[in-house]
């Protein structure tokens, strides 16, 4: 969700020490090419930046942002020039829009995203999965229950989302083809007090809401993200809170994994890490059928680290974990695995890469703000 703070108008600057600056999302085509897309929060302006891999290298890469309140929260690249990445901006008041925007290898440029019909309602993108330039699928939530927009490689239109109730979001989304998706959430009870899982599955014409796989005593599930290397492949994570008495949740968070096969959902079991009680599986991604990464954070509020790796012989078994990624949140980091052996995890101003079982951290330069010069409103 977004604040509106008053005051925008056009600057660039290095980001300064005090600021809090944190890269949040990555997407890699090749292993030697990934773009990245982040914030910074000086206190009185969250601002976008982003970030680029080449040869080795990250460069800092300017991004526009609509107002002093922007952040974007995901992006999805087909190719080392294209990109689209979404999030959300402050419109005044408390009204939030929808936001998106679009890299084609020199410079990003702001789209513009349709409203639904309750115009008054706060709008954010927290997901986006593209399979090429004129295909890609959004998802997020308006205020008022779920949001799904679709690009065609014209423009963004949107699509109907079976939201059940007001609180449902989607926090993730994945497109195995232009014909194929899933998207995974949350949405909260009747009472308000306990979420449950939210998965639905695009096929080309509509969207469907499919039963979720929930672990047995589990109080609150939340999955955060989720990986379809194929059609019948499709792998998510997240944390659940387990009750241990009846109507009193357990405040610790515990790993959750599940595999789609083609027609259900299933659970997977994902063991602990050695001296850990709780363990937050915040990122996933997915290769190929048999091989994917997932990012976790130890504990609520600690700091994300790499916890458990590839799934070999329907299990999980732990690659990893002492990297620290982000200094931040533990739901900041996103993971992209562009091959079987290669994946990069971002956080801070830092990028990891996951080579085999060795960690390669890199630093990636503070960035330049530029707020308003160069950008329009959707």
């Amino acid at each position: 969700m977004v604040a509106s703070i008053a005051g925008a108008g056009p600057a660039a600057r290095a980001a300064r020490a005090a600021d809090l600056v944190s890269l949040t999302a990555v997407s890699c085509v090749t292993a030697g090419s990934c773009v990245a897309v982040g914030l910074i929060d000086s206190g009185q302006r969250e601002l976008s930046f982003g970030a680029r891999l080449r040869h080795g290298v990250w460069s800092d890469v300017r991004i526009p942002s609509p107002s002093q309140v922007t952040q974007l929260n995901s992006i999805s690249c087909w190719s080392a020039d294209g990109c689209e990445a979404v999030g959300a901006y402050s419109a005044g008041g408390n009204s939030g829009r929808a936001l998106a925007e679009r890299w084609d290898g020199r410079r990003w440029t702001v789209q513009a995203t349709p409203a639904p019909p309750s115009t008054d309602a706060v709008r954010q993108l927290n997901a986006v999965s593209c399979v090429s330039a004129g295909a890609c699928e959004a998802v997020g939530s308006n205020g008022e229950g779920t949001l799904v927009e679709a690009w065609d490689g014209h423009r963004w239109s949107l699509q109907s989302s079976p939201s059940r109730n007001s609180a449902s979001q989607l926090s993730a989304v994945s497109c195995a083809s232009a014909d194929m998706c899933m998207a995974v959430g949350n949405e909260v009870g009747p009472l308000r007090t306990r979420s449950g899982p939210l998965i639905e599955r695009w096929n080309g014409h509509r969207w469907t809401v499919e039963a979720a796989a929930t672990p047995r005593g589990a109080d609150n599930t939340d999955p955060l993200s989720v990986s379809c290397p194929s059609a019948r492949v499709c792998r998510l994570v997240g944390y659940y809170n387990d009750s241990t008495e009846i109507g009193v949740p357990n405040v610790t968070e515990l790993p959750l994994a599940e595999g789609f096969n083609g027609r259900r959902w299933t659970l997977d079991h994902v063991a602990l890490p050695t001296g850990q009680s709780s363990t937050e599986l915040t990122s996933v991604s997915c290769p190929r059928a048999d091989r994917c990464l997932t990012l976790g954070a130890p504990g609520p509020g600690t700091h994300p680290s790499t916890v458990v790796g590839y799934r070999r012989n329907g299990g999980w078994e732990l690659v990893a974990s002492s990297a620290r990624v982000s200094a931040d949140n533990t739901e900041s980091s996103q993971l992209s695995c562009p091959t079987t052996t290669t994946c990069v995890a971002v956080g801070g101003l830092s990028a990891v890469s996951f080579i085999g079982r060795r960690l390669v951290t890199r630093a990636v330069p503070a960035p330049s703000v530029h707020v308003g010069e160069g950008s329009r409103e959707p």
